[in-house]
């Protein structure tokens, strides 16, 4: 899942690169870990709540969290009692952290 960050160690070391052998798992938000769960039995109130801290995507992948934050958000929203505004500040707000997640090698 931190593919990024083991290439550029692998690089930087001049190891030799390997597959990387967890490339297509992904972290699910269904079932007990969706976002009104958090809502609801562990207080989460942010974006950033249950994507960087319940399920650590933004950790294991922050690309698929960014991608994931505006859906999240939406999930969130009713249980909290938010409007679209807050969604939308919500997945600004995650993309300004995520950002620093993303290894500089592949940001362009």
């Amino acid at each position: 899942m931190a593919e990024d960050l083991v290439n550029q160690v692998e690089e930087f070391e001049g190891w030799e690169r390997r597959e990387c052998g967890t490339q297509e798992f992904r972290i699910e938000t269904s079932g007990a870990q969706c976002p009104q769960s958090f809502v609801e039995k562990v207080m989460a109130r942010q974006v950033e709540d249950v994507l960087a801290r319940r399920i650590r995507a933004l950790v294991t992948d922050a690309r698929g969290a960014t991608s994931d934050a505006e859906r999240v958000a939406q999930e969130m929203a009713d249980p909290l009692g938010k409007d679209a505004n807050w969604v939308t500040n919500q997945v600004a707000e995650f993309g300004k952290v995520a950002v620093g997640w993303i290894p500089p090698a592949s940001l362009g």
